[in-house]
């Protein structure tokens, strides 16, 4: 396993909020840039390179060799790292999120980015270029309170609050229902479930395309 005392950070200083990882390389926002860490055979964590230029990342979803950043106050930053020296290559300043910069989530699929912007929503980016994604809904905010988002197939699903948002990003709606869980910070799904964590614990439901959601199993834990 990894041994944090290899890793040449000051970990003291760091507002680390979301990872994501690919090949032997693991992406960190920590709330003041995006990290690079490189897992060698030598030594478990090796600091590869730093990226300044935008603030408060809190959020990193990979594709195609491009790293999506829900970072404040800009709302989108896409980072290309297919070279040897990872670069900003476009940002975006969603006006709802620059007015209320509360990102707590970016998710990416084939087609599509996601931000959630907290208070102001969901925000949709399309991606027939990954390198500069195209601002979909300017003028609609699709959900409420937005503190969560996977991809789910062609699908993406937001979470805040106690509601789920189900958003069909081609068509800019989204359908909603409610889970067992308040204060909802994260989820994940592995395909067929979806994982909601949230004040009280971790729900486990079943919610496909079209469907209602069907409460699998719930593990709730005491003062949490």
């Amino acid at each position: 396993p990894p041994c944090l005392a290899t890793f040449p950070y000051d970990w003291s200083r760091a507002n680390l909020s979301d990872i994501a990882a690919v090949g032997d390389k693991v992406y960190i926002a920590d709330g003041d840039t995006l990290r690079t860490v490189t897992f060698t055979s030598g030594e478990p964590f090796t600091l590869f390179s730093a990226l300044p230029g935008f603030t408060l990342p809190s959020s990193v979803a990979l594709a195609d060799g491009f790293a999506y950043v829900g970072a404040q106050p800009m709302g989108l930053a896409v980072v290309d790292l297919r070279g040897s020296h990872p670069h900003v290559v476009s940002s975006y300043y969603t006006p709802k999120v620059r007015i209320a910069p509360d990102i707590s989530g970016v998710a990416v699929n084939a087609g599509y980015v996601v931000l959630a912007g907290g208070d102001a929503g969901f925000h949709v980016f399309g991606r027939t270029d990954p390198a500069a994604p195209t601002y979909l809904n300017p003028r609609t905010v699709l959900g409420g309170v937005a503190r969560a988002i996977v991809a789910d197939g062609d699908t993406f699903v937001g979470a805040g609050g106690n509601i789920l948002y189900r958003i069909q990003p081609a068509t800019l709606s989204a359908t909603t229902a409610t889970v067992g869980v308040t204060d909802i910070v994260a989820i994940a799904t592995d395909g067929s479930r979806l994982y909601v964590a949230g004040q009280g614990g971790l729900q486990i439901v079943s919610w496909p395309v079209g469907g209602s959601v069907t409460p699998l199993g719930q593990y709730n834990v005491a003062g949490t």
